[in-house]
């Protein structure tokens, strides 16, 4: 387990805004909704409002605390949400983005279902000003094998990878590609 996540494959975990609309068959058992759904949340679907989280702050003093050590954590970006989800408005991920740029000392993860929006959805300056951070792609069948991992290694990135699921079935860290 990490230090400051319930996941054990990163130090931090940071959530912009929670909701979503599922995509496919690896948005059967999402974990994400289920715990939407029991804290008297309504934001997964479509249609269905997102929420924005009020709080920022956490990643400014991960990346202040990793200035002073040196040792760059992990943040897993939106463990409750797709980053790159049609219906999260665009200025939340903007603000992200400017988030993301400041805050140079943590190794960003992108897990997304999505991985077709992304190039569409990245700030302008991704390849010049975001080499502290990756891409990871869910996959759950050949035929998102087949159609997905081209877009992932076309999409610039630090690093790239697919997310594997472990004994228990728990995700774990990235395969590299």
């Amino acid at each position: 387990m990490a230090e400051f996540s319930a996941i054990e494959w990163t130090t931090h975990t940071f959530n912009p805004w929670w909701g979503c609309t599922k995509v496919g068959p690896g948005c059967d058992h999402c974990y994400a909704e289920t715990f939407d759904r029991r804290v008297g949340g309504s934001h997964w679907g479509a249609g269905s409002p997102r929420r924005l989280v009020k709080d920022w702050s956490g990643p400014r003093k991960w990346n202040a605390a990793a200035e002073h050590t040196g040792e760059r954590p992990w943040v897993f970006c939106a463990s409750m949400a797709d980053v790159f989800d049609n219906e999260a408005p665009p200025e939340w991920r903007n603000r992200l983005w400017s988030l993301v740029r400041e805050c140079r000392n943590l190794r960003w993860q992108f897990v997304t279902k999505r991985i077709g929006n992304a190039p569409k959805m990245l700030p302008d300056d991704w390849a010049e000003n975001f080499g502290h951070c990756g891409l990871l792609a869910t996959i759950v069948n050949q035929e998102e094998a087949d159609r997905d991992i081209p877009k992932l290694l076309t999409t610039p990135a630090a690093w790239r990878g697919l997310p594997v699921r472990g004994r228990q079935g728990r995700r774990g860290a990235g395969r590299g590609l």
